[in-house]
């Protein structure tokens, strides 16, 4: 009973939107700054609150589930031993039909539940895969919205050079060509940024997939126990 004990708060993990919050507070949604985000990505785009909003959750909950779904299986190897060690006393000191099915019963018992304790094992791992996957995600993705921004704010300072110098025709055509030129580098940095996010996804859904089939092995594991077909009707008693 020692291994069914409460998650306790993960180690080394922090939820991921912190990757975002701090980028959030340093770029506010000027008129200027959304000006340049709708030039590179289209009206009304915040890529910052955009990125958060797949980060969005209980991510810490998953890593405590799969701390939970652990404990089980624990708890599962350490019922199987107790199970094998009682059964070979009991099959030491009791001989019969009865104690011949005694035996089988509580040996197959104690491999159903080795059978399930694999798979809870299994799902512990991929709960907690998940999580951390989408927490290093975040931390990368936090720098390059970072890098992002900080281009941003340099078209925005450029366009207002350009603005200033706008009454000369060279200063004007300068001035856009290296708005263009920082317009396009946030446009690569978006890029890298999604495909971050959609290489995330193809590997979430494959957890759930996993999960999925893990949760299937449980549940008939489960089905399968063995359950006596009657009470004990000691014959001398």
């Amino acid at each position: 009973m020692s291994h069914l004990q409460p998650p306790s708060k993960p180690d080394e993990f922090k939820t991921p939107l912190d990757a975002f919050n701090e980028v959030s507070d340093l770029v506010s949604p000027t008129a200027g700054l959304s000006k340049i985000f709708d030039w590179a990505f289209g009206e009304d785009v915040n890529p910052v609150e955009l990125v958060k909003k797949y980060f969005a959750g209980d991510w810490e909950a998953y890593v405590k589930c799969g701390q939970a779904w652990r404990n089980l299986s624990a708890f599962c190897e350490g019922v199987s031993e107790n199970i094998k060690a009682g059964n070979e006393l009991l099959d030491g000191t009791w001989d019969g039909n009865a104690a011949d099915a005694a035996f089988v019963y509580f040996d197959t018992l104690r491999r159903n539940l080795l059978d399930i304790q694999g798979s809870l094992a299994a799902m512990g791992a991929e709960y907690e895969t998940a999580a951390y996957g989408v927490w290093s995600t975040a931390e990368v993705l936090g720098q390059i919205i970072a890098q992002l921004c900080d281009q941003a704010l340099l078209a925005l300072i450029k366009l207002a050079a350009t603005s200033a110098l706008g009454w000369t025709v060279i200063g004007a055509v300068a001035g856009l060509a290296a708005i263009a030129l920082e317009i396009e580098q946030i446009a690569d940095l978006w890029s890298q940024a999604t495909a971050k996010i959609n290489t995330l996804q193809t590997a979430i859904d494959g957890i759930y997939g996993q999960l999925a089939t893990l949760g299937g092995e449980v549940a008939a594991g489960l089905n399968g126990f063995p359950l006596p077909r009657a009470s004990y009707d000691f014959p001398d008693a």
